[in-house]
C-alpha cells in the first residue's frame, strides 16, 4: 500500500484499519496480507499470519465458501462450477479492492475455488501463494508454477508459516502472478490432466498463447482421442490395464448424482457424463471401481477426473459430444486416437434441427 499518496480522508480511514489489523506507526512501508481461509483451517491460517508478522506484516483473515461444500445440497453441473469459480474472483477483487491489500494467501483444498481465487489475483496484479492441504496434481502444477513455495512439504504448519513470511517478501518486490504464468513453466511442469487444465486457465487469462498439441506427452502418456463423438477432442492418460480398445454402447447422465444412481443399473458400457465442463467426477470412476466394472465401463465426460483404474476420457469438446445419447454405440481406440460414434451424419444434423442439446441451468 502507498500509504502516502492516500488522500488525507483515506489515510484517516486506513489508518484505523492498519491498527484495527495490529500494524503500528508508522505506516508506509507496512504490507497487509489477505488470508482467504475457505474451510475450517485455524491452525494452517495462524501459522500464515505469525510468518506474515515475523516478515513485519500485518494480515487479515477472510472466510470464503467453496465448491465442495455447496456440492453436498446441490447438483453439480457446469454452469454450476464456472459460475462458482467466477464468484470466487469476484470476491478476491473486492476484497483486494476494499482492504487495499498488497498480498493474499490462498489457503483451500477446491480446486475450482482456487482457480478462481487465482483468476481473482491475476486480474488485480495482487502477489499471491497457496497453501495446499494436501499434495495434489493441481498443487503440483501451481507449484512449478512458483504459486506454492518451492519448500512445501509435510507438515503443513511449517509450510504455511514460510508462505507468510515469503508472501511479504513477494508483496515488497511487487511480484504479481503475471511473472509466473508462463508457457515454458506450465509445459515443464505436467502433472495429470485436470491440474494441467486447470493450470491451463491461468496462463490463458496471462495473454499467454498455448498450441493445440502442447498438452500431449509421452511421457505422461496423454494421448488425444477425436472423431464423430468428439470432434474437437478428448484427452487420455492412459493407464498400465487400459485396453486398446473399447466398444459398447452409452449410458448417458447429466449431473454426477444420475450418474452415481445410475451405475447401480449397468453390468457393462459407457457412461458419458454431460454438462460437467470444469467438474471433477472422480466420484464416478470410483464408483465403478468399487463396484467391480473398471473392465467393463469406461467413463467419458466434458468434465475432468483423476487417474483411474476405468479407461477415462476427459474434457471432450464438440457438438457431437452433446448429442450423444443413452443407447448409442462407441468406439474407443487408443492406437488409433479415434473416439467414433455410430450413429450417422445425418441422424446428428437431425438430433440438432430437433433441439437435442439440453439447456444448462445457470445457478448463480
Amino acid at each position: 500500500m502507498n500509504f502516502n499518496a492516500l488522500s488525507p480522508s483515506t489515510k484517516s480511514i486506513k489508518s484505523q484499519q492498519l491498527a484495527t489489523f495490529g500494524a503500528s506507526e508508522p505506516f508506509n512501508d507496512t504490507k497487509v496480507i489477505g488470508v482467504i481461509n475457505t474451510n475450517n483451517y485455524s491452525d494452517a491460517v495462524t501459522q500464515v499470519i505469525a510468518g506474515v508478522r515475523s516478515a513485519g506484516g500485518v494480515a487479515k483473515e477472510f472466510k470464503l465458501p467453496e465448491l465442495g461444500t455447496l456440492n453436498r445440497t446441490s447438483p453439480l453441473t457446469a454452469h454450476f462450477a464456472e459460475s462458482f469459480t467466477a464468484l470466487s474472483e469476484r470476491n478476491l477483487i473486492a476484497l483486494v479492492k476494499t482492504n487495499s491489500l498488497d498480498g493474499v494467501v490462498i489457503i483451500s483444498e477446491c480446486d475450482p475455488t482456487v482457480l478462481g481465487l487465482l483468476l481473482g489475483c491475476l486480474r488485480t496484479n495482487c502477489p499471491v501463494f497457496v497453501v495446499p492441504q494436501s499434495e495434489t496434481g493441481f498443487y503440483k502444477m501451481l507449484e512449478g508454477l512458483d504459486l506454492v513455495i518451492k519448500e512445501f512439504a509435510p507438515p503443513i504448519l511449517a509450510a504455511a508459516f514460510k508462505t507468510g513470511f515469503q508472501v511479504v517478501e513477494r508483496a515488497t518486490k511487487t511480484h504479481s502472478p503475471k511473472r509466473f504464468l508462463t508457457k515454458q513453466a506450465l509445459i515443464s511442469h505436467r502433472a495429470c490432466i485436470a491440474s494441467m487444465k486447470m493450470a491451463e486457465r491461468l496462463v490463458l487469462a496471462n495473454d499467454v498463447k498455448l498450441g493445440d498439441d502442447w498438452f500431449l506427452s509421452k511421457e505422461k502418456g496423454i494421448v488425444q482421442v477425436r472423431g464423430s463423438a468428439c470432434e474437437d477432442g478428448g484427452f487420455v492418460q492412459i493407464q498400465d490395464n487400459y485396453p486398446v480398445q473399447f466398444n459398447n454402447q452409452a449410458w448417458v447422465y447429466r449431473t454426477l448424482e444420475d450418474a452415481d444412481r445410475g451405475i447401480a443399473q449397468i453390468k457393462q458400457g459407457v457412461v458419458v457424463l454431460q454438462n460437467c465442463e470444469g467438474v471433477d467426477v472422480s466420484i464416478i470412476a470410483d464408483a465403478i471401481v468399487e463396484k467391480g466394472l473398471e473392465d467393463k465401463v469406461a467413463l467419458v465426460t466434458d468434465g475432468y477426473c483423476k487417474p483411474s483404474k476405468v479407461l477415462t476420457v476427459t474434457h471432450c469438446r464438440g457438438s457431437g459430444f452433446l448429442f450423444i445419447q443413452t443407447g448409442d454405440a462407441l468406439e474407443i481406440d487408443l492406437a488409433k486416437g479415434r473416439f467414433n460414434t455410430g450413429v450417422l451424419a445425418k441422424d446428428m444434423k437431425a438430433r440438432e434441427k430437433r433441439g437435442e442439446i439440453f439447456t444448462k441451468e445457470l445457478m448463480f
